[in-house]
C-alpha cells in the first residue's frame, strides 16, 4: 500500500509540475498578445497544445495511480481522492490533501488565464476582422449589374488602391 501511494503522490507532483508549465506558457502567450508579437503568438499556440497533451497524460497516470491505490485498500474507485483519505494512514493524509488543493488551485488558475486569453485573441480577431471589412468596402449591400443580376461582393470591392485614393 505504502508504496502505492508514493507513487500516487510522485503522479500529483507530476501532474502539479505540468499545470505550472502551462500557466507559465499561458502567461507568456499573454504577454505576447499584449506585444502584438504575432508570430510568437503563434508560436506559444503550438507550444499550449504540446503541453495540453502532456497534461492530459499526467492526469491519464494520475489516475491510474489513484485506481491501484483504490483498488489495494478495498475502497470503491469512484474517481474522487476524497473517498480514499479516510482509509490512508493518518500521517499521510495532509500530504496528500495538500497536494490535492494545490492541483486544484493551480487549474483553477490555468483555467481563468486561458478564459483571459482566449478573450484577448477574440477581440484581436474582431477588431482585425472590422479593419479588413472597412479597408475591402465590405458590408455595402447588394450591387446589381445591368441585366439585373446579382454582382458577387467581392468583385464589386474596389482595389486597395481605389479605396484609398
Amino acid at each position: 500500500m505504502n508504496d502505492k501511494l508514493d507513487r500516487l503522490i510522485e503522479s500529483l507532483r507530476h501532474e502539479l509540475q505540468q499545470y505550472g508549465e502551462m500557466l507559465s506558457l499561458f502567461e507568456q502567450q499573454q504577454e505576447s498578445i499584449a506585444r502584438r508579437d504575432a508570430d510568437q503568438v503563434l508560436n506559444s499556440v503550438a507550444l499550449i497544445n504540446g503541453q495540453t497533451a502532456a497534461v492530459q497524460e499526467a492526469r491519464r497516470s494520475r489516475v491510474e495511480r489513484q485506481q491501484d491505490l483504490a483498488e489495494s485498500l478495498s475502497v470503491p474507485p469512484d474517481g474522487q481522492l476524497a473517498t480514499l483519505l479516510p482509509a490512508l494512514p493518518v500521517s499521510r493524509r495532509p500530504q496528500l490533501q495538500a497536494l490535492v488543493e494545490e492541483n486544484n488551485r493551480l487549474l483553477g488558475r490555468v483555467r481563468q488565464r486561458a478564459r483571459q486569453n482566449h478573450l484577448m485573441l477574440s477581440h484581436s480577431l474582431e477588431h482585425m476582422t472590422r479593419f479588413i471589412n472597412a479597408l475591402m468596402g465590405a458590408g455595402r449591400g447588394v450591387l446589381y449589374d445591368g441585366g439585373g443580376g446579382v454582382t458577387p461582393e467581392r468583385a464589386a470591392a474596389p482595389t486597395l488602391y481605389e479605396a484609398v485614393g
